[in-house]
């Protein structure tokens, strides 16, 4: 049975995700007979007992500090769609400028 089963080791290990650019992102994984075993079982059943934990680095920039930045997403995006021109683009130097200023404090 399914929820006595335990999800298989290769599906457990950390996993490089492969973005397009646009708005795609995939990984790859090879199972093993008994890893694709199960994930067949979820697909059939439409059950997905998922626990999602993304930890995140940027291509080009170089971790120099230990610093945790924590954001509010929906405000920034708000902030940052009022430096936009009337075509949707932001120029290098207005982000610049935004992320130049003193950021604001919590607790």
């Amino acid at each position: 049975m399914l929820a006595t089963r335990r999800w298989p080791e290769e599906a457990c290990r950390p996993a490089a995700l492969n973005a397009n650019g646009y708005a795609g992102i995939r990984f790859l994984l090879r199972l093993s007979l008994e890893g694709a075993q199960f994930m067949k079982e979820l697909l059939v059943r439409d059950t997905w007992p998922v626990r999602a934990q993304a930890e995140l680095e940027l291509t080009g920039i170089a971790p120099r500090l230990p610093v945790k930045i924590a954001f509010d997403p929906p405000l920034l995006h708000r902030l940052l769609a009022e430096l936009c021109d009337e075509s949707g683009l932001v120029s290098r130097s207005a982000l610049v400028q935004f992320f130049s200023k003193e950021p604001a404090r919590s607790g």
